[in-house]
């Protein structure tokens, strides 16, 4: 995503010399003229273009490696803290250097070659005895004109493709999580044994002993933690009628995501229980098998029904310590909220089941405090020594920084597009008013004529304003059309709006249009209040 809109930045920069080397050759063509009048080959000419186009790229590389270093600290900067290697990012490594001044003089000897064209046909004689004019090239007007166009469309598309993110971060601020990540602990707890009875058992003790200390209001242990990845625990259950021993019966169920918990789960994650009940003490490994689900696997695996009281089986039920019997079904006793367990914008399909039913270990111990009440990890440690010193215990993980750090990569995302749209349209802005300020020079003769005429000022303006209300408009297509395809491109980054969101569509367009006329407004302004009796006397 951040190349591809860095190659659109690259795409208006690169617009923006175009528009400069049209200028720059029909204000050069009185020179062009001598030195072919002089006896100067087509040859000698071009080599004279491309080298002062040589000259000055190289003089724009250097302030680029200045600029560049500055961008890269910001970048750094903005860049979330737990990206890999992120500290190896340097400027100076000659491959960064290497690529970054191939593009600069690949796109420089690109840019020149209008100019290069223009020293090749440059009529010397009808220049010397007419003058050259800015406007005077047919060809460059409607070059110059191209690449506004292009200036503008690739502006839309960047501010359409930051107004997306932008919204995805506020749909991210506005995410229901399932479950309240505040004042919510987690530690990596090491298993003191092997054997799933006694983990069971130690994790029951520990528990006890957690939840005793000053400032803990709840403890629960659990398979897997909410946001630990894009990895976890998928089961395919099996369900009435279909036999466990043949897997043609289940094996186009649909892939649960599999959490074991211990009594207070629920509770400790603040999960909403939206029907039934929560586990309890009671179901223990002898207990008749019981099971929760998600609001989104019910829908999905019993449409139009009450989930509660249907029967499944998962594979790692147990009843003691030996596999359940095949005719052995666990019971749905409760439908909770939907989790977001691998991802901010990953809603699965999730399957609870008690620890003490299962054949898993749960190495994961969440907590939640009472408020800001200062760190409990030496407590917890001892806590773990306390009830086996076999076992161990790993850093406290606060959930809110969690949460936080899987927002980071969108949130620098959007500021890093922000930066890229702010940029494309300040250079799509001076695109414009450069091309209608060169406009209104070519037609200063025409416009000092209408003056004279009659013609008001309100007149005067309009036609130079229906030349960039023309421009702007062509260019706001092409944006449209491309920011539809932009946001096709970053979908997979979108949460809560759509990759063609029209509404965004029309306030980007109008936006663009406003800045367009915006920018037309004083060349327009300063071509009605001309004195026509003096611009016909300087022509």
């Amino acid at each position: 995503t951040l190349l591809g809109g860095a190659l659109l930045m690259l795409l208006i920069a690169a617009a923006n010399v175009a528009g400069l080397q049209v200028s720059l050759a029909s204000r050069h063509q009185r020179g062009l003229a001598i030195r072919s009048a002089l006896g100067a080959s087509p040859r000698r000419l071009t080599a004279h273009v491309l080298a002062e186009s040589v000259v000055l790229t190289a003089m724009s590389l250097v302030a680029a490696l200045a600029v560049a270093w500055t961008l890269l600290r910001l970048l750094l900067w903005l860049a979330p803290g737990d990206v890999p290697r992120l500290a190896e990012v340097a400027l100076l490594d000659w491959r960064v250097v290497a690529f970054g001044a191939a593009a600069t003089f690949a796109t420089a000897t690109i840019c020149a070659w209008w100019p290069v064209l223009v020293a090749r046909r440059v009529d010397g004689l009808s220049v010397l005895a007419h003058g050259p004019s800015v406007a005077s090239d047919p060809g460059g007007r409607r070059i110059q004109r191209a690449i506004v166009v292009a200036q503008v469309g690739t502006a839309v598309a960047l501010l359409f493709g930051t107004a997306l993110f932008l919204r995805t971060v506020r749909s991210l601020d506005a995410t229901v999580l399932g479950f309240d990540p505040e004042h919510l602990l987690s530690f990596s707890v090491g298993a003191p044994t092997e054997n799933v009875v006694r983990w069971n058992a130690f994790t029951d003790r520990l528990l006890a002993r957690v939840r005793a200390i000053p400032g803990v209001r709840s403890a629960s242990m659990a398979l897997v933690r909410p946001l630990n990845g894009p990895i976890g625990w998928d089961n395919q259950p099996g369900f009435p009628g279909q036999r466990v021993e043949d897997p043609s019966t289940w094996g186009l169920n649909p892939h649960l995501n599999f959490v074991a918990v211990s009594p207070g789960y629920f509770e400790t994650m603040r999960t909403r229980l939206l029907r039934g009940r929560v586990f309890t003490d009671a179901d223990a490994t002898t207990a008749p098998g019981a099971v929760i689900v998600s609001e989104a696997a019910a829908r999905r695996l019993w449409p139009g029904k009450d989930p509660i009281g249907q029967l499944l089986r998962e594979p790692s039920y147990r009843v003691g310590a030996r596999d359940a019997p095949a005719g052995t079904w666990q019971t749905v006793v409760g439908v909770v909220q939907d989790v977001r367990f691998r991802g901010l914008n990953d809603v699965r399909l999730d399957l609870y089941a008690p620890l003490s039913q299962t054949n898993n270990r749960a190495p994961n111990l969440l907590i939640r405090l009472e408020g800001e009440t200062g760190s409990v990890s030496a407590a917890i440690r001892a806590a773990v020594k306390e009830v086996d010193p076999a076992g161990s215990i790993g850093e406290a993980v606060t959930m809110r920084s969690v949460v936080d750090g899987e927002s980071a990569p969108w949130r620098f995302l959007m500021r890093v597009f922000v930066a890229f749209a702010l940029v494309a349209a300040l250079l799509a802005i001076v695109g414009l008013a450069a091309v209608v300020t060169l406009a209104v020079a070519g037609r200063r003769r025409e416009l000092a004529i209408r003056a004279a005429l009659g013609a008001g000022r309100r007149r005067l303006r309009w036609l130079v304003l229906r030349e960039t209300l023309g421009l702007t408009g062509l260019g706001v297509l092409l944006g449209v059309a491309a920011a539809v395809g932009l946001g096709r491109g970053v979908a997979p980054l979108l949460i809560g709006v759509r990759p063609d969101d029209p509404l965004t569509l029309a306030a980007v367009a109008s936006g663009a249009a406003v800045a367009g006329l915006l920018a037309a407004w004083a060349p327009a302004r300063r071509a009605s209040r001309a004195d026509p009796l003096e611009a016909l006397r300087t022509e």
